[in-house]
């Protein structure tokens, strides 16, 4: 009995080894203990840092650096327009972000006005992924882009 799951982008494996396993381990083994204290650190301070960009940033941030770390986790390259995944919904891009699907639909609109993105009702390309990137991470010039939220 797993009470975890996990998704992955691609092709994964996956080792699942009872807890009992992983205690005994880490009593016997200082090495393995550092390692996974290391590992729970980065992956709780990963979500820390998730969690203060939804709290602290503006919709507009939140949604240009959703899909600029979606579309460079699927290989995208700077001056190349990227296609996202077709199954990326505005419903899904709104619960990952904490926003509502109208909100998420009027920042793609405006992200499109600026000629960050294109999309429709089936597509979302990335056209410019260095100035959403500004965009999403508050880099020089993106504030004159940015609505009053």
């Amino acid at each position: 009995h797993y009470v975890n799951a996990a998704a992955a982008d691609g092709p994964a494996t996956v080792l699942a080894l009872p807890v009992a396993a992983i205690e005994r381990l880490a009593r016997a083994e200082a090495a393995f203990s550092h390692a996974l204290a290391a590992a729970i650190a980065a992956r709780l301070r990963r979500h820390l840092v998730r969690a203060e960009g939804l709290l602290l940033r503006r919709l507009s941030a939140r949604l240009a650096a959703f899909l600029h770390g979606f579309a460079a986790r699927g290989g995208a390259r700077p001056g190349v327009p990227c296609v996202l995944d077709r199954n990326l919904t505005l419903d899904t891009v709104a619960a990952m972000i904490q926003a509502t699907r109208e909100e998420v639909s009027r920042t793609m609109r405006l992200l499109s006005e600026a000629k960050l993105i294109r999309f429709d009702r089936k597509t979302i390309t990335v056209v410019d992924l260095d100035r959403l990137r500004g965009w999403a991470f508050g880099e020089e010039g993106s504030d004159a882009l940015a609505p009053r939220e």
